[in-house]
């Protein structure tokens, strides 16, 4: 059954999606978190097509069942893609909101919003292409620059604050610099590759 359930999945987050995205239809190009917002829903979708995928392909064998290639892809355009750019999208308008800062510089969400995107896009052509992954590092400290960018716009709002931090606004601070802990993890691996198979695996372990 798992291909019927994958369909009815599919057609609850295409719903969800359309829900979003006029939600936000009416936001201007310039801003930033609305972008987070709609690129997210867009790696929303093609999280669940290849989700969709991967599931049909256990009725009718149409990908190589031996490769993983699709399987990393969808793993990752729903972490970083829809996940962390949810995150980042509704975060860079109520974290402000709460701590009552202003003038924040939103280039910062820009080179996040760029950098993020162009390291997710170029690592899963890679993984597609199945190379040799000699840019794997190069694409992954893309995405983590993107981080650092957004965790950046955060402290400048930490900053600025006119509010005392409750208990929820000290939670979402600890939860926000978490994210940075598996992009760094994550950049680490891709680089294990040239430090050796034992460091790999002491890493994994």
């Amino acid at each position: 059954i798992l291909p019927w359930a994958s369909i009815l999945t599919f057609i609850a987050l295409i719903l969800f999606s359309i829900n979003v995205l006029m939600s936000v239809r009416n936001s201007t190009k310039r801003n930033y978190s609305a972008k987070f917002i709609k690129t997210s829903i867009f790696w929303l979708f093609l999280t669940a097509l290849i989700g969709l995928a991967l599931a049909g392909n256990h009725m009718h064998t149409f990908l190589d069942p031996t490769s993983f290639k699709f399987l990393k892809i969808h793993a990752h355009f729903g972490i970083a893609g829809w996940f962390l750019q949810l995150i980042m999208g509704v975060a860079s308008v109520l974290i402000p909101m709460f701590l009552v800062s202003h003038a924040l510089d939103e280039k910062k969400l820009k080179i996040a919003y760029n950098f993020v995107n162009a390291g997710l896009t170029l690592l899963a052509i890679e993984w597609f292409l199945e190379s040799d992954g000699s840019f794997r590092p190069v694409f992954v400290g893309i995405m983590v620059i993107g981080v650092l960018a957004f965790l950046s716009y955060l402290r400048d709002a930490y900053k600025k604050k006119l509010r005392k931090l409750d208990i929820g606004m000290k939670l979402t601070t600890v939860a926000l610099v978490a994210i940075a802990i598996p992009i760094i993890l994550g950049l680490i691996i891709s680089l294990s590759r040239y430090f050796g198979n034992s460091f790999s695996s002491n890493l994994s372990a």
